[in-house]
């Protein structure tokens, strides 16, 4: 469904616009549709690819304890003492 300068974007994506300039923007859901960039005239976005939503919980992994490090299988060794 497009969407006119000015109103709010209800799903987030990668948005094409249908003035002369063809402009492509990517757009957050609630986020208002901008003028043409080109140009600044009003204009009509039209849905070229709808984009997920960027989730506020990443999954974060521990990470190893200082001097720990991990070989190609993930296994944990210390590493030598370096004597210098």
């Amino acid at each position: 469904m497009p969407s006119n300068t000015g109103t709010i974007c209800e799903n987030s994506g990668l948005y094409r616009s249908s003035c002369e300039h063809v402009m492509r923007i990517s757009i957050l859901e609630n986020e208002i549709f901008p003028p043409c960039l080109a140009c600044n005239s009003a204009t009509t976005w039209s849905l070229a690819q709808m984009t997920s939503p960027i989730s506020d919980e990443i999954p974060q992994e521990p990470r190893p304890h200082k001097g720990t490090q991990h070989d190609k299988f993930g296994n944990e060794y210390e590493p030598p003492i370096e004597e210098g």
